[in-house]
């Protein structure tokens, strides 16, 4: 019996390396714009930012550009260098800082007693 390989070109049902780079990148960058999207929430209901870099720049249009530029060329290194663990490693931790903003968002509504 012989056995299968999985090869780099096709990693499932035809798809290949390239489809999922992308994904990896496309889902990167979603992450960066719902960071910046509750993060203005939050701060909108009173929270506060506690990263003091992008504390001096979150509340201007251009530290949004700054924020979600500056992870998109990390996912297009990514992407250059063909890093599927590099992606899983950034998307995971993107990934924990959306969800911690969307705890801080439930917080900041219930001390304002909208739910």
């Amino acid at each position: 019996m012989e056995m299968m390989k999985m090869t780099e070109n096709y990693l499932w049902h035809g798809q290949t390396d390239k489809t999922w780079l992308h994904r990896h990148f496309a889902l990167l960058v979603y992450l960066a714009w719902a960071d910046v999207v509750i993060t203005r929430l939050v701060l909108a209901l009173g929270g506060i930012e506690l990263n003091p870099i992008m504390n001096v720049y979150i509340h201007t249009y251009m530290g949004v550009g700054v924020k979600i530029g500056l992870t998109a060329l990390i996912g297009l290194y990514l992407l250059y260098r063909k890093s599927f663990i590099g992606f899983k490693v950034v998307n995971g931790f993107m990934g924990i800082i959306v969800i911690n903003n969307l705890i801080a968002l439930i917080i900041q509504m219930k001390i304002g007693g909208m739910i």
